[in-house]
C-alpha cells in the first residue's frame, strides 16, 4: 500500500510505481454553508468565494459576462471571443472549445450512446436536456390533454406519446 505523504496538508499518495503523487478521495476542508467538502483549502477558499458570497472578481473585457475564477474568464474569452475550438474531434471534422463537448459529441453521435432515460418510458437520450425537453414535449402535454382536454398535442406528438404509453419506442 502507497504511503501517505504530507497526510495533515495534502489529499495526495505516492504513486505505487514510484513516479509522481496520485489524487485521494480525502476531503479534509468542508464547506460551513453546505455538504460540499474538498482536498485543499485552497479549493475551499474558491467554492465559497464564488458559491456561496456570488463573487465575480474576473471581469470579460470583451463583455457582460463576470466570472469567479482566473481560468475560467481565460476559458470564456478563448471558446466565445476568439472562437477557438482545440479540442478536435479524431472520428469527423467537428471540433469544439471545451474538452467535455468533444467528449460529449463522441459518446452521443459517434458511439452513439444514449445514457439518459426517460423516467415515463422506453425513450433514452444521449444528453439529460434530451431527456428534459422530451418529458416536457410528450409526457406533461399529454398529462395536461388528458387532465383538462384543453391543452392538444399535434399529430406527431400524438404518436409519439402513444408509442411512448405502448413502450414501444427504445431509443431517439
Amino acid at each position: 500500500m502507497p504511503k501517505l505523504i504530507k497526510p495533515r496538508k495534502h489529499a495526495y499518495q505516492s504513486s505505487p510505481t514510484g513516479r509522481g503523487h496520485v489524487r485521494t478521495k480525502r476531503r479534509d476542508h468542508a464547506c460551513p454553508h453546505c455538504a460540499a467538502a474538498f482536498g485543499q483549502a485552497s479549493h475551499l477558499i474558491t467554492h465559497v468565494r464564488t458559491v456561496h458570497e456570488k463573487r465575480r472578481d474576473h471581469a470579460c473585457p470583451h463583455c457582460t459576462a463576470a466570472f469567479g475564477e482566473a481560468n475560467h474568464l481565460t476559458k470564456h474569452v478563448h471558446t466565445v471571443h476568439e472562437k477557438r475550438r482545440d479540442h478536435a474531434c479524431p472520428h469527423c471534422a467537428a471540433a469544439f472549445g471545451k474538452a467535455n463537448h468533444l467528449t460529449r459529441h463522441v459518446r452521443a453521435v459517434h458511439e452513439k450512446r444514449r445514457d439518459h432515460a426517460c423516467p415515463h418510458c422506453a425513450a433514452a437520450f444521449a444528453s439529460a436536456q434530451g431527456v428534459m425537453t422530451h418529458v416536457r414535449a410528450v409526457h406533461e402535454k399529454h398529462a395536461a390533454q388528458r387532465s383538462s382536454g384543453t391543452a392538444h398535442l399535434s399529430r406527431a406528438g400524438r404518436a409519439l406519446a402513444s408509442q411512448c404509453e405502448k413502450g414501444s419506442i427504445v431509443s431517439l
